[in-house]
C-alpha cells in the first residue's frame, strides 16, 4: 500500500499546484518544488493562507 500512496502523492502535488498555484505540470517531466522553498511560503502569503 505505501508504494501506492507514494505514487499518489506527486500527482496529487501536481494538481494542487496546478490549481491554486497556476502552476505547469512537471511529473515526468524535472523534480517537483519542495514545500520549504521560499516561493511556497511567498505564494500562501499571496493568497492569504
Amino acid at each position: 500500500m505505501r508504494d501506492v500512496t507514494q505514487a499518489l502523492a506527486p500527482r496529487t502535488a501536481e494538481k494542487i499546484f496546478q490549481t491554486y498555484f497556476d502552476g505547469d505540470a512537471w511529473v515526468r517531466k524535472e523534480a517537483p518544488v519542495v514545500s520549504t522553498d521560499p516561493r511556497i511560503s511567498v505564494r500562501l502569503g499571496q493568497l492569504g493562507l
